[in-house]
């Protein structure tokens, strides 16, 4: 599957295309690619761009003791494939957050593409912190 990274950059939420900053399709297939769980250097070059990739549901957990708030553990590639050390992470999201394809929760084992922007490396834990855009099923 192809890869897309897109920027926009503006004041409070008035993006212009326009405004977009070409970002190397190879740095995501090389983080997706590598064999190191450590997105640092992706996250200090890419932080708040926008991108979008195949991934798997790993783990879907409660967040806190909130019944409609969740932390999801994505992967890339397709469901049951685990041959990269490196994690996403959707921390704190609710549905509605999510927006993803007829109002369903991804769960466990499901493959989805997905479109974030770039949060935080997180060292300690091993993922790369995203903030959903949309996710749809595949």
């Amino acid at each position: 599957a192809g890869v897309e990274i897109t920027y926009y950059k503006g004041e409070s939420g008035q993006n212009s295309s326009s405004d977009a900053e070409p970002v190397p399709e190879a740095d995501l297939n090389r983080l997706l690619n590598q064999n190191s769980m450590d997105a640092s250097w992706f996250s200090s070059a890419y932080k708040g761009r926008t991108i979008t990739f195949d991934g798997w549901v790993a783990d879907v957990q409660h967040h806190e003791n909130y019944d409609t708030r969740w932390d999801v553990l994505i992967l890339k590639g397709n469901s049951g494939d685990a041959s990269s050390d490196l994690s996403f992470r959707l921390t704190d999201v609710s549905l509605f957050d999510m927006n993803t394809d007829n109002d369903e929760m991804p769960w466990e084992g499901d493959n989805i593409t997905i479109t974030a922007v770039v949060g935080d490396y997180n060292a300690t834990s091993g993922w790369l912190e995203l903030d959903p855009v949309s996710i749809s099923f595949r």
